[in-house]
């Protein structure tokens, strides 16, 4: 679906409810009452089209997880919009140090045997992110 298509998509549902006798508020399943505002949801894998969508949001609020980075922002009425992008393709995985994992014995799980870990090493890394997302939409 494209933009203009989800545009006429979200119009056409405003003009159903409208339209129709429903309730002003209902208790749903999880306990909340009335329609919740909008939210639309987009992924982006690519580090320089996640730069432009942070352009085309203006200012917006910054967060993540292991997984992905986010731009997010609310609009007077309550709709939400959440642009993430993969921290592999926005951002750079620096290793800041080294950890020991101490050696785990062989165990037996319902007669299947996992293998006993050796102690090692793994790198300790953290995610580097742009301090301006905005940035990104140049490179």
């Amino acid at each position: 679906m494209n933009k203009q298509e989800y545009v006429a998509a979200l119009r056409e549902l405003a003009d159903f409810v409208e339209s129709k006798p429903l309730p002003d508020e209902w208790k749903s399943s999880w306990g909340n009452r009335g329609f919740n505002p909008p939210d639309l949801t987009v992924y982006v894998y690519d580090k320089k089209e996640f730069g432009e969508m942070c352009v085309a949001l203006g200012s917006f609020q910054k967060s993540g997880n292991e997984t992905f980075t986010s731009a997010h922002i609310r609009l007077p009425l309550g709709a939400t919009i959440d642009i993430h992008g993969n921290k592999h393709d926005v951002c750079e995985k620096v290793v800041v140090g080294k950890r020991t994992v101490l050696a785990q014995p062989e165990t037996y799980i319902q007669a299947e045997v996992i293998p006993a870990i050796p102690e090692h090493e793994e790198d300790v890394f953290e995610w580097k992110c742009p301090d301006s997302f905005l940035e990104l939409a140049n490179k």
